[in-house]
């Protein structure tokens, strides 16, 4: 957030995690810094090189710091969709559609969550070869499509898949 923001900076703060901590303890109840310190991790592991020995380490408290949220709030779609893209990021595909079809079934009207799937589906298939998740990324295109103007992106693989399928 802001305060991150500033406090890196000014130079007078450069670990988020402390303050997401600090924030912690002050208000036990809250989930957001569970979730900020997730996403500040998942941000620092893409910032890695590929394959760097830090990689695992971060994404393993990141993912600790969402398991912590999904723990207190089963219905938190925010730490499921996060989820999502770390697995997304790890090449865990299987395990990214789990966690977006979820998101997308409980935030129907939320284009975001469909984007995700499809993606995750569109790289299932790449990776399994099986159409049937082509003809999935198809279908939650079509459904973000419902609820809004597809981003460029998401027009082309649309555009894309619609012609794999014969759509």
């Amino acid at each position: 957030g802001l305060a991150t923001l500033s406090f890196q900076r000014c130079g007078l703060w450069t670990q988020p995690v402390d303050l997401w901590e600090t924030e912690r303890v002050a208000h036990p109840d809250s989930l957001r810094p569970s979730l900020a310190t997730g996403s500040f991790l998942m941000v620092k592991m893409t910032q890695l090189e590929s394959g760097s020995e830090r990689q695992p380490a971060l994404a393993k408290k990141a993912t600790a710091a969402w398991d912590e949220v999904l723990e207190r709030d089963p219905e938190n779609t925010d730490a499921r969709q996060s989820l999502g893209i770390l697995a997304m990021e790890q090449e865990q595909y299987d395990k990214a559609l789990e966690h977006f079809r979820w998101a997308t079934a409980r935030r129907p009207q939320d284009q975001e969550p469909a984007l995700y799937l499809a993606y995750s589906a569109e790289q299932q298939a790449r990776a399994t070869g099986d159409q049937h998740y082509v003809i999935e990324a198809l279908r939650a295109l079509e459904r973000a499509q419902n609820l809004g103007p597809l981003p460029g992106l998401a027009q082309e693989r649309y555009g894309l898949l619609a012609a794999q399928t014969g759509d």
